[in-house]
């Protein structure tokens, strides 16, 4: 985003006065010549008068430099300044090889998948239209859906209200947009508990957020426990703090409650969630850490058991760091490491799995362009089972382009 300020001033440089032309300059003496010496003086002559000294000239006025004067309370309400646009645009794609491994009665599948993928093409628009008020819209061409469409109030940094379609305040790792992630995909836990089930993700709703102070902020939510016609109603209430004790370190905890009612035809349910996280970031090296559980309301089904109305507990853990060397003035090149554990049903022993992602990551210009070759790997723990995860790795090249 481009942005024009803009000041205009008037102001005159003083000068000294000069006599008006009426004005007449003062008589001045004669003066005479001197006389060599050894002649005589003639009779009779005027005595001679030195010559005054020139008057020294008188120095110019001090000017200031012209300058904008100091804001005011008045000036922050300056409609002058308003409205400003902004647009932005992602594009994700890439090209990827997966590999298959089923056991234990898995369904078969083709050994190696290579394929072209695109996950994103994107375009938001964001307008200003005060120092209090502001509209976003996001457009996900890949799929044809609406991303964020709502609109913030500022009352003051620490109370702003959010009405519309936006993210819940649920996850650290959900709320990083995928154009700053130094890795394809947010895991496991992300993708078949939070997301399917409506933990974290877009939702309509409501939301004060707000910066008490420096190293504070907090996020209060309600929204809709599922998207718009699915014939699932209720309400998710979701609460969530950051705290900053040092510029190194961020700290994460957020809470859920989400209840519904004619859930898939089925019971009315009451769900929870909570989480954990954390951000260290030491010059070029980052590092994250959550740790989440949620009451799982689509586990897979368990044959020896008569009734699967079942809303077991599952828990998911991911951790990933990453370094970025300095290749030029505008390239840079560093390793990416994520490990995952995940339980997606807890009261079952065999929906354990594990998952591991490495590789690099080329960034030129600050995520302008980034080129990511890595490898992910998933395992199912204890035994491969019907309902168990496929063991697989993915070989992917992930290009990624966002202005």
């Amino acid at each position: 985003m481009l942005v024009l300020s803009v000041a205009t001033g008037a102001g005159a440089q003083q000068t000294p006065e000069s006599p008006g032309a009426g004005d007449s300059a003062p008589d001045s003496p004669t003066v005479s010549a001197p006389v060599p010496a050894g002649v005589a003086a003639a009779p009779n002559a005027p005595p001679q008068v030195p010559e005054a000294p020139a008057p020294a000239p008188v120095p110019p006025l001090p000017v200031d430099p012209p300058s904008a004067p100091p804001p005011t309370a008045a000036d922050e309400d300056d409609d002058s300044h308003w409205p400003v646009f902004a647009f932005h645009g992602r594009i994700l794609t890439g090209f990827e090889v997966v590999r298959l491994h089923p056991d234990g009665g898995q369904t078969a599948a083709d050994d190696t998948q290579p394929e072209l993928f695109l996950d994103q093409a994107v375009v938001e628009a964001e307008v200003v239209l005060s120092k209090r008020l502001q509209f976003e819209l996001g457009f996900n061409l890949r799929n044809a859906t609406v991303r964020d469409a709502f609109v913030n109030y500022r009352v003051r940094e620490a109370i702003q209200l959010r009405l519309g379609r936006f993210k819940r305040p649920f996850s650290r790792l959900e709320l990083r947009s995928r154009g700053k992630l130094p890795f394809r995909s947010r895991g496991l836990f992300n993708e078949l508990v939070l997301t399917e089930d409506g933990f974290a993700g877009r939702a309509i709703g409501a939301m004060i957020w707000g910066r008490p102070t420096e190293n504070l902020r907090y996020s209060l939510a309600a929204a809709n426990p599922s998207a718009i016609g699915s014939g699932i109603e209720g309400v998710d209430v979701i609460a969530r703090i950051v705290y900053e004790p040092t510029p190194w370190l961020s700290l994460g905890l957020n809470a859920m409650h989400k209840w519904t009612e004619r859930f898939a035809e089925g019971p009315n349910l009451s769900l929870h969630a909570v989480g954990v996280d954390a951000r260290v970031e030491l010059g070029q090296l980052e590092v994250v850490l959550e740790a989440d559980a949620a009451q799982n309301p689509n586990p897979p089904p368990v044959a020896d058991v008569a009734n699967n109305a079942r809303t077991p507990w599952a828990i998911g853990v991911i951790a990933y760091a990453d370094y970025a060397f300095k290749v030029s003035k505008k390239w840079t090149l560093g390793p990416v490491v994520v490990l995952e554990w995940m339980d997606t049903d807890t009261e079952y022993e065999k929906d354990e799995r594990v998952r591991a992602v490495g590789g690099l990551s080329w960034n030129y210009k600050k995520n302008l362009l980034r080129v990511m070759p890595q490898v992910e790997i998933t395992r199912p723990l204890g035994g491969a089972d019907v309902r168990g995860e496929i063991a697989r790795e993915t070989f992917y090249v992930l290009v990624s382009t966002e202005i």
